[in-house]
């Protein structure tokens, strides 16, 4: 299960750096990890807010603008992003949260009116467009305006995050780790708010900007025999990153976003031991 995850995070990274998984032999490693939680990004989970167990805090992500009050915003046009691989990049740059709005622009009578109450208004735009990175995942019934990519990533998308029915909001850290999942009834406009003013969502979309998980520093030994002897005391796994960066761009630049990947360094945090090693090339 450990190793299944792992791959999933690194996907093609291990073409250009080495991730070598050594189990310790000291003692049986345990069936289960009590702290280790499956990919709310692979497993459709429909539940609402999903946490991973806080780990040793470096500094907070982008903090959050506060929420407007009254009515001195002013309406601009949502800087809506279609395609989600440019959106989560800007995201890790940012280092801000995603909001993935699934809807039925041209159909569904709920999208249509959530659109029109809530999405569209100046109050909750505002503050979205600075807090976030919006992305609308439509699915129209005159869809001749969307890309061959963008319909096929939308398909992909619907599947990934099992999506029954739209409205549907799913709320992203940059590195695709599931912070809250919500459809119409959370989102839509309450019987005692004022037109245009969208409090209850506004408010809920600030708790869950404000209370994502801190940036983690990944933990490790400073050498392979010292990790070896960590490994042997708590019986986990060790993950030995093996690189040479030395006049290779391409490897030190795999190298940096993987450790900055939060999804690898909260997994490695809660479930492995830890040594990078750089190979040296030999003096020619």
């Amino acid at each position: 299960m450990r190793l299944t995850r792992l791959a999933a995070i690194l996907g093609s990274a291990t073409i250009a750096i080495g991730v070598i998984v050594v189990t310790s032999s000291a003692a049986p490693a345990p069936k289960s990890d009590p702290t280790m939680k499956p990919d709310p990004t692979m497993s459709g989970s429909n539940g609402g807010t999903s946490r991973t167990p806080s780990g040793p805090a470096v500094s907070p992500f982008a903090k959050p603008v506060p929420a407007p009050t009254g009515k001195t915003v002013t309406k601009k046009p949502l800087p809506w992003i279609e395609d989600f691989r440019i959106a989560q990049k800007r995201a890790q740059k940012e280092e801000k949260p995603m909001l993935l709005y699934f809807c039925a622009s041209d159909w569904d009578d709920f999208t249509i009116k959530l659109d029109e109450e809530v999405m569209n208004t100046a109050m909750w735009g505002d503050w979205a467009a600075q807090n976030m990175l919006l992305v609308k995942i439509d699915y129209p019934k005159n869809d001749k305006k969307q890309s061959a990519q963008i319909k096929n990533q939308n398909g992909e998308l619907k599947t990934r995050f099992n999506i029954a029915k739209v409205p549907t909001f799913i709320f992203l850290d940059p590195w695709g780790e599931l912070l809250s999942r919500v459809g119409y009834s959370k989102a839509s406009l309450k019987d005692n708010e004022a037109k245009d003013e969208p409090k209850s969502w506004l408010e809920y979309c600030q708790q869950v900007v404000a209370s994502r998980p801190t940036k983690e520093r990944l933990v490790g030994s400073p050498d392979l025999p010292s990790a070896v002897v960590a490994v042997r005391k708590t019986a986990i796994p060790l993950c030995i990153l093996i690189t040479q960066t030395t006049n290779n761009q391409v490897a030190t630049n795999l190298m940096e976003t993987l450790l900055q990947n939060q999804l690898f360094v909260r997994f490695i945090n809660r479930n492995m031991g830890f040594v990078h090693i750089e190979w040296r090339k030999k003096a020619t």
